[in-house]
């Protein structure tokens, strides 16, 4: 008794079911088997949406790199600017720590 997949939950079933067990989808019709024996490949809107996760990702890592070099230099020029270096460095520290927060947002 091979098995075949439901063209709707994937699960594997017998070819005598009338109907998927999971689903209940109908099985046979008057022309025949309606399952696949073979399975799926993934549909196009599955590896579209991947697709967006991948480009979003890339686009908070570019986002933050770029907020957190921005906010380190101009923690350095307020720092110099006001003769005092350790508020620079307090204020760059602040600016990587907030792009890394976008990052990882």
């Amino acid at each position: 008794m091979p098995l075949i997949i439901c063209l709707d939950c994937q699960r594997e079933i017998s070819d005598q079911a009338p109907a998927c067990p999971g689903c209940g989808r109908p099985m046979r019709t008057a022309a025949g088997f309606v399952g696949s024996t073979t399975p799926r490949p993934l549909e196009s809107g599955v590896q579209r949406g991947v697709q967006r996760g991948v480009q979003r990702a890339d686009w908070k890592k570019q986002v933050g790199g770029a907020v957190g070099v921005l906010g380190f230099l101009v923690g350095i020029v307020v720092g110099v600017a006001s003769g005092s270096i350790i508020a620079g460095f307090a204020l760059a520290i602040l600016g990587l720590i907030a792009g890394i927060g976008v990052q990882f947002s």
